[in-house]
């Protein structure tokens, strides 16, 4: 693909929010640099050693202006947009309004805005993004959004650092005797929360307890925190403004986590770390309580007094990790993936029509790229002439439809063919133009093909034959739904459920 362009981000760090807006913010720029874009940071951060970070990512960054979500603030976002020529402007932070977002709009500006529970009254973003297990489409009716709104909704959309999604899908080893301990209460803390856990971690017997603190940027409390380590009779590391290669290091580390049920639920989650998860904000309470649903997590509650009870808490951290069996595991190669938010940006709707004989020298194309003919089961060249004829074939066929999925700004994206057998089973192949590949887009490429099919033939059997080898087009399908069936030396088959 062509240059994508500048992204610029509105978000804020501090002592009283914390840095969870900034770096899942992060994750998304990380994203977009990974597609050759350039990031812009607007933000009012309080820690230069996050400023410094975003600098050390390779991200420009500017100072806000005025309070935020002031009209001096906005009309400041509003020029760096226009001044970098912006592709797409992303807004994160409670305190910014609906009129907000519409100003960006009326300014001629594609907006993305994060969102959690449903923070605004009405949404005028071209995009809304929730990346929280319990975001659902109820959580924002047409009433209170535009036509021209779409919705990214759950862990599938979740934005994930570079560092944790390289350890995806790892497999991690359960220790059934809990000594390591990782405490960490977001990027601020403002209630010395994380006082609160230590002296209660004194109350445990545990034969060789260790716990490891993570001290956000922004704690006020870090000079108290320090003082109160030296104190306790058990081993106790405390690390200040960790780095995302310190975090998963610490993660690794544990045998279990106490941890704010803020955006590092995800990264606890993507590593498949035993989590209790504690709300220490209002707007963390949902995810806590949906704890049940996550995979090796509980969730742990203060007692009437706003204190730590430690013998529940004991019994929370000494559960049995080792034999529990989530609802809902990770599940790899669906969840955590910040390119399908990139996608969602660059090409919108996925538009399925059929094949024309014009297709013809853009389909010979993909077809002859190398990476198609080494994971098709006629690896041998193609020649022009014999590919016409195929294709003049196959376009006026009843045993087969062939698809191009092009984006709603008129990218072509892919195509996807399905042959017709004689028992009402049809074999679906998809091949993505070499460009879009490593956007996540063949998921969505094979549903909107399958529902453009079932439109047009009715209800066969859908079977994808796959070489074992083709480990990403196994995962594709996966995702889009399909289950295996069967499996030999040289070929596995996938069932659409």
């Amino acid at each position: 693909m062509a240059e994508i362009g500048t992204l610029v981000i509105r978000a804020d760090a501090g002592p009283e929010i914390g840095a969870g807006h900034v770096m899942r913010c992060l994750a998304l720029a990380q994203a977009w640099q990974d597609k050759g874009g350039r990031c812009v940071f607007v933000t009012g951060c309080s820690a230069g050693s996050l400023v410094e970070r975003l600098n050390l990512e390779g991200m420009d960054v500017c100072e806000a202006a005025g309070v935020t979500g002031s009209r001096e603030d906005i009309e400041k976002l509003i020029a760096v947009a226009r001044d970098f020529d912006a592709a797409w402007v992303v807004l994160d932070g409670y305190k910014f309004t609906a009129k907000n977002q519409k100003d960006i709009k009326d300014a001629g500006l594609k907006l993305l805005c994060v969102d959690d529970n449903t923070d605004y009254a009405e949404y005028y973003a071209d995009i809304i993004l929730n990346q929280n297990i319990h975001a659902c489409e109820e959580m924002y009716p047409s009433e209170i959004c535009q036509s021209y709104t779409k919705r990214l909704l759950g862990l599938k959309y979740c934005l994930l650092r570079r560092k944790f999604l390289a350890y995806r899908g790892n497999e991690r080893k359960y220790s059934k005797c809990v000594c390591k301990i990782m405490l960490t209460m977001g990027g601020a803390d403002p209630e010395n929360v994380t006082g609160k856990f230590l002296e209660a971690f004194s109350d445990f017997d545990l034969d060789g307890l260790q716990v490891r603190v993570i001290v956000g940027a922004n704690n006020k409390n870090y000079q108290l925190l320090k003082k109160q380590v030296n104190g306790l009779d058990y081993g106790c590391e405390i690390i200040f403004a960790a780095d995302d290669e310190k975090m998963v290091e610490t993660m690794l580390w544990a045998d279990v986590s106490v941890s704010a049920a803020g955006s590092t639920v995800w990264e606890h989650q993507c590593l498949g770390v035993p989590t209790i998860l504690v709300a220490i904000a209002q707007n963390q309470k949902a995810i806590a309580e949906n704890a049940r649903n996550l995979s090796k997590c509980l969730s742990f509650e203060f007692n009437k007094q706003g204190s730590v009870d430690a013998g529940e808490l004991f019994s929370l951290v000494t559960h049995d990790w080792f034999a529990d069996e989530a609802s809902c595991p990770v599940d790899s190669s669906g969840w955590f993936n910040t390119k399908r938010v990139v996608a969602a940006m660059l090409f919108g709707d996925i538009i399925i029509r059929r094949v024309e004989s014009g297709d013809a020298q853009m389909l010979f194309k993909w077809a002859c790229d190398p990476q198609v003919r080494q994971n098709s089961f006629n690896s041998a060249g193609i020649k022009w002439e014999d590919h016409v004829a195929w294709l003049e074939s196959r376009i006026n066929s009843d045993d087969c439809r062939i698809y191009l999925a092009i984006s709603e700004y008129g990218k072509s994206l892919g195509v996807v063919r399905f042959d017709c057998g004689t028992e009402q089973e049809a074999i679906i192949s998809i091949t993505l133009a070499p460009e879009v590949r490593g956007y996540s887009l063949a998921a969505s490429v094979i549903c909107c093909g399958v529902s453009k099919f079932y439109a047009e033939c009715g209800r066969f059997r859908v079977v994808a034959k796959i070489k074992p080898s083709n480990i990403a087009s196994q995962h594709s399908f996966i995702e889009a739904g399909f289950s295996l069936a069967s499996s030999s030396l040289g070929e596995l088959s996938y069932n659409f459920n």
